[in-house]
C-alpha cells in the first residue's frame, strides 16, 4: 500500500489555496491603501498643528498680527522654520514620498476666513511648495 497523496487531493488543495488567495488579496491591497491615506492625513496634521502652535506662541510678531487683524493676510510658515523652532522633527518621514523634513522643505499655509460672522485660522499642508 502507498502512503502520500493522489493527484486529485492535491488539485484539489491547490484550487482551494487558489480560491482563498482570490478572495483575501483584494482586501489586504485596500487596507494598505487605507493605512497609507490615514499614515499620509496624520503626517499632515502633524505639521498642522506645529504651525498653529507657532501661531499660538508668536503672537507679537508683525506677521501673525497680519492674519489676525483686519485686512487678514494669509502666511506661509516652511517646515524648516518648525524644525528648527524644535516644534517638529527633522526627522519626521512622509510616508508618501518617505522623505524626512530635513530631506525636502514643505510649507504650511495658514489663512483667516470670516464665514458668517466669524473668523477661523484654517492651516494647510503644502506638500509641493515650499516658503521662502
Amino acid at each position: 500500500m502507498n502512503k502520500g497523496f493522489t493527484l486529485v487531493e492535491l488539485l484539489a488543495v491547490l484550487f482551494i489555496l487558489s480560491v482563498i488567495t482570490i478572495l483575501t488579496v483584494p482586501n489586504v491591497i485596500e487596507t494598505n491603501k487605507k493605512t497609507r491615506q490615514t499614515e499620509q492625513k496624520e503626517f499632515e496634521t502633524t505639521i498642522e498643528n506645529a504651525a498653529e502652535i507657532y501661531v499660538e506662541t508668536h503672537q507679537n510678531n508683525e506677521e501673525i498680527l497680519n492674519l489676525k487683524n483686519p485686512p487678514h493676510q494669509a502666511i506661509c510658515i516652511s517646515t524648516k522654520k518648525l524644525v528648527d523652532l524644535g516644534l517638529i522633527s527633522g526627522y519626521l518621514r512622509n510616508p508618501k514620498d518617505g522623505k524626512t523634513l530635513n530631506d525636502v522643505r514643505r510649507s504650511v499655509s495658514v489663512t483667516n476666513v470670516t464665514e458668517s460672522g466669524n473668523s477661523e485660522v484654517r492651516y494647510t499642508y503644502k506638500q509641493g511648495e515650499n516658503c521662502q
